[in-house]
C-alpha cells in the first residue's frame, strides 16, 4: 500500500498532546518568523500586483489578506499571504531539504482556519507540525534519493513537497478522516509543480511558487471536503509523486523515520538575513572578518569565496549583474551580498532596496568577489563549508570558515535574535504597525495553544 496512506493515518490520530514539548514550541517560534517575514515582504516589489488581483476578483469574504485587510475566498487568502511571507527570501529553511516550509503551509493552514471559523490554536499548532513535517521529509526523502547527486532535480522542492504540506494540513483543519485526507493529497498532486527556471531566471515568479503551492493545497482539502476523490497511489504509484518527478529515487528511511515521534519542524533554520540561503555562509564569514580586523571597503584587493561543488551553488556563484528585477538578482549573490557585508558591515531588508543594490561602490566591491566552487560539502545535509579569504591592498590575507551556517539547528539564533528580527521586519511593512498591536501579536503567538479561535491572531494582522 502507498505509503501516502501512513501519513494520513498519523495525520488523523495526531493531537496537540502528541507533539513533542519542543516540537510544539518551535512551531510557535517559526509561526511569529514567518508572520514577520509577510510583514516585511508585504513591501516587496509584486506583493502588490497580487494583492490587487485578488481583491479585483472578489468572492466570498471568508479569509484575511493579512496586512492589507480585507477577505477573500480561502484560496486566494492562501496565495496573497503566501507571496507576501515568501518575497523578502527571509523565511525558514530545512536545509537538509532544501524546502521552506512554513510558507507554503501557514497561508493555507490560517486561510482554512479563517474560513471554518472556531479553529483553535492547539488545532492551528497541531496542522503546521504535521503540514511541515510532511513538506520537509519529502525534501529529505528526494534529496537522499540514489541518483540524486547525478541527476539533479529540475523543480523546486518547496513548491512541488509544499504543496503535500499544505493540503494536510488544511485537511487537517477542515476534520478530514483518513480516506478523505488521502483524496486531498491525491488531488494535490494533480497540481504539484515548480521550476527552478524561475531561480535561474532570477523571475519574480520565483517568489510566487510556493504561494501557488499554498493556493492549491488549500483547494485539493477544500475538494476532498467536498467528496471530490483524487489520485490514490500518490507518492509511490507508478505515476506517482517519486516516480513521475524524481525518476523513482527516494529514502523511504528518511521519509518515514519516526513518523508522528519526531517533528522535522524542530529541524528548521531560521535566516539571519534575508537572501538565499546560499550566501549566508559567506555573508557571516565576510562579517566576521570585517568585524575583527576593521577592514574599510578602501582596503579590499580581492576576495575569493570557496563554496561546495553542490550545483545549488552553481546559482549565487556568478558574477553580480542587474537583470530584470534588481531585488532577486541581488538576493540571489553570492558577490552582491558579500560586497554588502565588507561595506554596510550589516545585511539586512535595506540591503535590497534598489536603490542599495545600485550603490556603484557596492558594484565596485562586487566586481573584487571570486567564488570558486572547490570545497567537498560536509554531508548532503549540510551546506558548509564556506570559506572566505580577504586580501587587503598591504598584501594581508584573512581568512574565515563558516560550517554551521547561522540560524541552523546547529548554530541557532536566540529567542531575543528572533525577536529583534520580528520587531525589525514590522518595520517594512507597508502599513504601520504600532507598539502595542506588535506587542500583542507577540504575545498571542507565544501562548498560541490558549487561543479558542485563531482569528483573534488574524484580526491583529488585518
Amino acid at each position: 500500500m502507498d505509503v501516502v496512506v501512513e501519513f494520513a493515518e498519523n495525520a488523523e490520530r495526531m493531537g496537540f498532546e502528541g507533539i513533542p514539548p519542543e516540537a510544539r514550541e518551535m512551531t510557535k517560534r517559526f509561526i511569529l518568523d514567518t508572520l514577520g517575514t509577510t510583514l516585511a515582504g508585504s513591501s516587496a516589489p509584486g506583493v502588490q500586483a497580487v494583492v490587487d488581483l485578488v481583491g479585483h476578483w472578489g468572492g466570498k469574504e471568508e479569509a484575511t489578506v493579512l496586512v492589507f485587510g480585507g477577505k477573500v475566498p480561502a484560496p486566494q487568502a492562501a496565495l496573497a499571504n503566501s507571496v507576501m511571507a515568501h518575497a523578502r527570501d527571509f523565511d525558514d529553511t530545512h536545509d537538509g531539504a532544501v524546502v521552506h516550509a512554513n510558507v507554503a503551509v501557514l497561508p493555507s493552514a490560517l486561510a482554512c482556519a479563517e474560513a471554518r471559523g472556531g479553529v483553535s490554536g492547539r488545532t492551528l499548532i497541531t496542522a503546521v507540525a504535521l503540514g511541515v513535517d510532511l513538506t520537509c521529509r519529502l525534501g529529505l526523502a528526494v534529496g537522499k534519493g540514489s541518483d540524486f547527486s547525478i541527476q539533479p532535480p529540475g523543480f523546486v522542492r518547496t513548491s512541488v513537497c509544499g504543496i503535500f504540506g499544505a493540503a494536510l494540513a488544511c485537511g487537517k483543519i477542515l476534520g478530514l478522516e483518513v480516506e478523505g485526507l488521502r483524496n486531498a493529497l491525491g488531488i494535490a498532486l494533480s497540481q504539484a509543480g515548480g521550476t527552478r527556471q524561475v531561480v535561474a531566471d532570477l523571475s519574480l515568479t520565483k517568489r510566487m511558487q510556493p504561494a501557488f503551492a499554498a493556493m492549491a493545497g488549500t483547494l485539493s482539502a477544500f475538494l476532498a471536503k467536498g467528496g471530490i476523490t483524487g489520485a490514490k497511489e500518490v507518492l509511490e504509484g507508478k505515476f506517482g509523486f517519486f516516480n513521475l518527478y524524481w525518476n523513482g529515487a527516494y529514502s523511504r528511511g528518511d521519509l518515514l523515520n519516526h513518523l508522528g515521534q519526531r517533528f522535522e519542524g524542530e529541524n528548521l533554520s531560521f535566516k539571519p538575513y534575508p537572501c538565499c540561503r546560499y550566501t549566508h555562509g559567506s555573508i557571516e564569514a565576510t562579517l566576521r572578518i570585517v568585524s575583527h580586523h576593521s577592514i574599510k571597503p578602501s582596503d579590499v584587493s580581492e576576495v575569493l569565496v570557496h563554496v561546495p561543488t553542490l550545483k545549488f551553488f552553481d546559482l549565487v556563484s556568478r558574477p553580480f549583474e542587474i537583470r530584470g528585477d534588481p531585488q532577486v538578482d541581488a538576493q540571489f549573490s553570492i558577490p552582491y551580498t558579500t560586497a554588502a557585508a565588507i561595506l554596510r558591515r550589516r545585511v539586512f531588508l535595506n540591503d535590497f532596496e534598489e536603490a542599495a543594490i545600485r550603490d556603484p561602490e557596492v558594484k565596485r566591491l562586487s566586481e573584487k568577489v571570486k567564488v570558486l566552487q572547490d570545497l567537498n560539502p560536509e554531508s548532503r545535509d549540510s551546506l558548509g563549508p564556506v570559506i572566505v579569504e580577504i586580501q587587503t591592498l598591504d598584501g594581508k590575507i584573512y581568512r574565515e570558515e563558516v560550517e554551521k551556517f547561522k540560524g541552523s539547528p546547529g548554530h541557532p539564533l536566540t529567542m531575543e535574535e528572533c525577536q529583534e528580527k520580528f520587531r525589525e521586519c514590522a518595520r517594512f511593512s507597508v502599513r504601520p504597525i504600532k507598539g502595542a498591536q506588535l506587542t500583542a501579536l507577540m504575545d498571542v503567538v507565544g501562548n498560541l495553544e490558549e487561543v479558542k479561535d485563531v482569528r483573534e491572531l488574524t484580526s491583529l494582522l488585518a
